[in-house]
Parts: C-alpha cells; structure tokens; sequence
C-alpha cells in the first residue's frame, strides 16, 4: 500500500465519521424535538381537563381510603373488646381472688386454734389445706402474723446439745 492511497483512506474514514456525527446529532435533536412536542402536548390536554374534576377525583379517592381505613380500624377496635371481654370473664377479678385468700386464711387460723385450744386433735387421714393463691396485693404486703408451732417436748432455743 502505498501512502497516497493510504492518505485516501484515512480522508474517506474521516469523511465517514464527519457524517455518522452528523447523523446521531440529528437523530438526538429528533428525540428532544418529539420529547418536548409530547410534554406541551399533555400540557395542553391538561389545561383543557377541568382542574376542579381533576381536584375532585382526588378528594373521591382520599375519602375512599380514609373510609376504608376507619372500616378496617373499626373492625379491629371490635375484634379486641370481645377478647379484651372474653379474658375479664375468664379471670375472676381481684376483689375475688383476695375475698377466697381472707376465706382460706380465716379457716386455717380458725383450725390452729381448735388444735391449740385442745378441742380437735390433728388426724392422720385429715390433710392440711391447700395453700392460698397468691395475688398482687399479698405479694406487696409482707406478712407480719408469726404462725404458732406445734407443741413439742423440746424448748425452740438451747445452748448446748440436746440429747
């Protein structure tokens, strides 16, 4: 190859991207030119929509979500009263559970007494009652009633052995 042909060449190459730039410069003033035609266009089929339909559409819409909110808020207010109702049936309230700890109470003291009185002597068939349930108002108040022993033959304190 010699240089004149090369120099040819190389004049047609350029020749050629002088024309491809032409090309995609038109092509991109094509793309702005239909871009903003197609923006003025959906301004001008705006201007022509009335703004107060458009406004209402959208007060329609919100109103529409916020009913359907409220519908859903509602149903779930409902739903929680009625287990909120089930659960209060279920538990007996604390008035009752501290009336049965003072009915338990009174019957084990009442018990102690006969035993220390001497009127009944203690059974081996007959159980001691069964623990009082506990409840808040127990649990706050530490219990300051000291419970009798049972007689023994034995003083509680010594010094020394016992034998």
């Amino acid at each position: 190859m010699t240089p004149e042909e090369y120099e040819r060449f190389k004049e047609a190459e350029k020749e050629h991207l002088r024309k491809l730039k032409q090309l995609k410069k038109a092509a991109h003033q094509n793309r702005r030119r239909a871009s903003v035609n197609r923006a003025l266009g959906d301004m001008a089929s705006a201007i022509q929509e009335d703004p107060l339909d458009v406004h209402n559409e959208m007060l329609d819409k919100l109103q529409l979500d916020t009913a359907r909110q409220e519908a859903r808020l509602e149903i779930a207010m409902e739903n929680a009263a009625l287990k909120d109702a089930a659960a209060q049936e279920a538990t007996p309230s604390p008035e009752e559970l501290e009336e049965e700890v003072m009915k338990a109470k009174a019957k084990t003291l009442v018990e102690q007494m006969k035993l220390q009185m001497g009127m009944t002597t203690p059974s081996a068939s007959e159980e001691p009652p069964p623990p009082a349930p506990k409840t808040a108002a127990s649990k706050a108040a530490p219990e300051t009633e000291a419970k009798p022993s049972p007689p023994s033959d034995r003083p509680e304190k010594t010094i020394g052995r016992m034998k």
